[in-house]
């Protein structure tokens, strides 16, 4: 039981009662040492740093069952003494951001600085963090953030001559599970993808030549109504030719495609895809299954499960131990935005590996909305400005406009229509982003409704500028409009 997770189900007094209870000490005094890459800081010490703050500091909520445990994260380099900065900032920094400080993050982020996670994890890939703890901490704050870091242990310095090589063979030729999470339209869909493209021509290196990847893609999607018995299989009743029913077991995506890696004498790459994984409820579809994510270094379930249906299927045999193997991938997908739909356990996500996909919005090639002079990557930023940086805005991070939120729909594709734009852009800003606080965007004064902002975007007048747009909002985005049309 993972005391950080007991806001899931709380076990009741009676039931506790007849259980013998062990505490599971975090221990990581005694942990084996291995560096956060680029730095000379151990896990040990950092995460020894994080708990104090937890421990200790006030305000933070739940913050003893929001400590970092020992085997929160494990090396991934090929000598086993350092974690990636790209494995620790999208699992560790996500965690503390997403959960463990969620409702008081100014603990611990320098939120005057670093509005979004999506800016912290860009501040930490990107900037130099070698040397002390201190320079990881221009990040975060604590109690202790001033305090002199030349205590660090002297193992480190010697830990920090391994140089963590990310090797595309070691790194994709084994199986993993991983969550691609960022705002709605950021590509997500897209990276996974490429994922595959990566690892498939990284297989044909290696021999597998004639592999039909596309027979080895299972997509599904999880939603509210989505089972455990959807996703694995059940007994279902057939009629046969002579009228008997029987009872036979009908197989779901993960069995299907855990079946055909399984067998498969070559070793091929098996990718089972879900789509807008926290749409469902996925530690229940999971159930028994969450138990195999634990993989090990070599890609295979750490811990083995026991399911006759699933076994029989699988090996024609019901009392085989069921695993994961290395050449089976899981990549899922997961809408920031929609965390509220079903929030994904502690438990759950430490199984997985984290990929943030960055709302790349200065990369994006230029096109228009229709019948103004305003491109959407200007329209989207300055929106998202404003949603990372006002008061009041309930999950505001989480709501801004993804690079791909809207695609050009006009025959040369370098223009948005109006009604797409009106019925899919304004809509969402209006229904969602600034729900609770639509004054903040929008001149309530004049625009009621929905209907009427949207009526008076549509009208052949509202054309040419910046400012036209900005008839149906209020400050401090009217501002913007003077300064472009000056430089126009």
């Amino acid at each position: 039981m993972n005391t950080s997770d007991q806001n899931v189900f709380t076990l009741d007094t009676a039931f506790q009662r007849r259980w013998d209870m062990q505490l599971i000490s975090n221990n990581l005094k005694d942990l084996k040492e291995f560096i956060i890459e680029d730095t000379n800081i151990t896990w040990k010490e950092f995460a020894m740093k994080v708990n104090e703050i937890l421990a200790t500091q006030d305000g933070v909520m739940s913050s003893e069952d929001k400590s970092l445990g020992a085997w929160f994260i494990r090396s991934d380099s090929p000598d086993k003494r350092t974690v990636s900065k790209k494995r620790f900032a999208n699992k560790v920094l996500k965690y503390l951001w997403d959960d463990a400080f969620k409702f008081d993050r100014n603990k611990f982020f320098k939120t005057d600085y670093y509005k979004t996670l999506e800016q912290v994890i860009d501040r930490f890939m990107n900037h130099s963090t070698t040397n002390n703890l201190k320079d990881l901490l221009k990040i975060s704050i604590g109690p202790n953030s001033n305090t002199d870091t030349s205590t660090i242990s002297e193992n480190s310095n010697e830990i920090a001559q391994a140089v963590f090589e990310e090797s595309e063979e070691l790194v994709t030729l084994k199986g993993e599970n991983v969550i691609f999470y960022g705002v709605p339209g950021s590509g997500k869909s897209f990276s996974v993808q490429n994922r595959i493209d990566n690892i498939v021509n990284s297989s044909s290196a290696i021999g597998n030549k004639e592999l039909e990847i596309k027979a080895n893609i299972s997509r599904v999607v999880f939603h509210p109504d989505y089972t455990y018995s959807d996703f694995t299989g059940q007994i279902l009743p057939t009629t046969e030719e002579c009228g008997q029913v029987k009872y036979v077991f009908k197989e779901g995506p993960f069995t299907s495609i855990l079946r055909r890696a399984v067998n498969d004498k070559k070793k091929m790459p098996y990718f089972l895809i879900i789509e807008e994984i926290n749409r469902g409820n996925a530690s229940a579809i999971f159930g028994d299954i969450f138990q195999l994510l634990d993989r090990n270094e070599n890609g295979v379930s750490e811990y083995s499960i026991t399911n006759a249906e699933i076994a029989q299927y699988v090996f024609n045999n019901k009392k085989e131990q069921l695993k994961l193997p290395e050449n089976l991938w899981i990549f899922a997908t997961m809408n920031t935005s929609d965390q509220n739909v079903f929030t994904l356990d502690t438990a759950f996500q430490r199984r997985w590996d984290m990929q943030l996909i960055s709302n790349n919005l200065e990369a994006l090639e230029e096109f228009i909305i229709e019948d103004t002079n305003i491109t959407w990557k200007e329209f989207a930023m300055k929106v998202n400005e404003i949603l990372a940086t006002q008061a009041g805005i309930m999950s505001s991070e989480d709501k801004r406009l993804g690079a791909w939120f809207i695609r050009p729909d006009s025959a040369d594709e370098r223009t948005i229509s109006k009604k797409r734009f009106a019925n899919k852009v304004l809509k969402y800003l209006w229904d969602d982003a600034f729900k609770f606080d639509r004054n903040r965007l929008f001149n309530i004064g004049k625009y009621k409704t929905l209907e009427q902002v949207i009526d008076y975007f549509m009208q052949p007048k509202f054309t040419n500028s910046f400012g036209d747009l900005l008839h149906i909002f209020i400050e401090p985005i009217s501002k913007l409009s003077e300064t472009l049309n000056t430089n126009g």
